[in-house]
């Protein structure tokens, strides 16, 4: 059954364009600052079109960026020939029921897109997928006003102010990135967004990750954990 497209599917380009624009080299590297020692293999769970896989793919000898939106997968799949990553994979499927072939992770991320997902179905999953000694960071959007948050005129607001941010850019540039911010079909996807709470979120980081290191700034909530070794004697993440 052909399932239908999503806004991802749909604003896939747009939504590249913007995360070229939008620079967020300061972000990526200091997620390269969570990376444990020797890791050879990362996972980007809902890696879009692949910029923070790409990215990381100087840091591991290969790297796996997997989302479910199949447009996302292909701009992020000419974005690696446009690379010449050669240590880049990306597949199209569902983290929850994708059938991994090749062996488990020394480092999971997923930045700002397991809200997409049922946590207490995925959170189990990546802690499958990830190797002993290995670690996790996710970092992800909360919310104390879920009805502010799911209001289009909040959304339009956002997007402004957003757009007054990066007037430096130029007006064709400016008017690229209004057509897709202030599109009805992106204001929409993300009205729908399924936010919680900073603590409904934490409690549930918690009792799949125990010993995870929780950090709670503004809008986001951040979490760090490290698979017990026991050839290490590890007890707990960090």
């Amino acid at each position: 059954m052909n399932q239908q497209p999503t806004a991802f599917d749909l604003l896939a380009e747009h939504y590249d364009y913007w995360k070229r624009t939008v620079n967020l080299g300061d972000e990526y590297r200091k997620i390269v600052g969570f990376l444990p020692a020797h890791t050879e293999s990362i996972l980007d769970v809902g890696c879009g079109t692949g910029r923070l896989t790409l990215y990381l793919a100087d840091y591991a000898k290969h790297i796996t960026g997997i989302d479910s939106s199949a447009e996302m997968i292909r701009q992020a799949t000419k974005n690696q020939r446009e690379q010449s990553r050669t240590n880049v994979e990306f597949v199209h499927a569902s983290v929850e029921t994708w059938e991994c072939q090749a062996h488990q992770f020394d480092f999971i991320v997923g930045d700002k897109v397991l809200h997409h997902t049922d946590l207490d179905r995925v959170l189990p999953r990546l802690r499958d997928l990830l190797r002993p000694g290995g670690r996790i960071w996710v970092r992800d959007w909360v919310t104390e006003d879920i009805a502010r948050r799911r209001s289009p005129i909040w959304q339009y607001w956002l997007a402004l102010r957003e757009m007054s941010e990066l007037r430096g850019h130029g007006l064709k540039v400016m008017w690229r990135l209004a057509r897709f911010r202030l599109s009805p079909t992106w204001i929409h996807h993300v009205c729908d967004d399924d936010i919680l709470s900073p603590q409904q979120t934490m409690e549930i980081y918690q009792r799949h990750f125990p010993g995870c290191l929780l950090i709670n700034v503004g809008q986001q909530v951040m979490m760090l954990w490290e698979f017990p070794d026991p050839a290490k004697g590890t007890r707990r993440a960090l």
